[in-house]
């Protein structure tokens, strides 16, 4: 009977460590947001989400939500209106949706108020006072009404 002898540990193979599927980084460079859209509707829902890009907080938030924490600038809205009237404008889509979950210290809102601005879309009330004072770029008069 053959015995194997046993290995010491510096002999022994360690399985490979599975990786982990990458975590897109936001990137300072600025690349077209999602890519150019389709040239013809694949679904007749269009859906837009942005997280925010606070590449500095990315992979090392000290909590979680200092990922998120990133207010759109008003060029990098009017980008976003580009591409979802471009978006709405394809042949058999009914339906768009538009979400923004930069969440932190309320920047999710203020964007989505300058993207109804960018869009043309009145808004049903004015935002509280204390919110124009954190976000002065939301006093603008929207493009469809000037």
């Amino acid at each position: 009977m053959l015995r194997s002898k046993a290995k010491s540990p510096s002999e022994r193979k360690e399985p490979p460590t599975p990786k982990k599927p990458p975590i897109k980084e936001p990137k300072k460079v600025q690349k077209p947001i999602g890519g150019p859209p389709p040239k013809r509707a694949t679904g007749d829902t269009f859906y837009f989400r942005a997280h925010g890009r606070n590449a500095k907080a990315w992979w090392n938030p000290k909590e979680s939500w200092e990922r998120y924490d990133y207010l759109y600038s008003r060029a990098e809205i009017k980008k976003h209106a580009e591409r979802i009237t471009t978006a709405v404008r394809t042949s058999g889509v009914k339906k768009a949706f538009a979400f923004y979950n930069n969440h932190a210290r309320a920047n999710a809102a203020a964007n989505a108020i300058m993207l109804f601005q960018e869009l043309g879309v009145r808004l049903k009330g004015m935002p509280p006072e204390a919110m124009l004072e954190n976000f002065p770029d939301l006093v603008k008069e929207p493009k469809a009404f000037t």
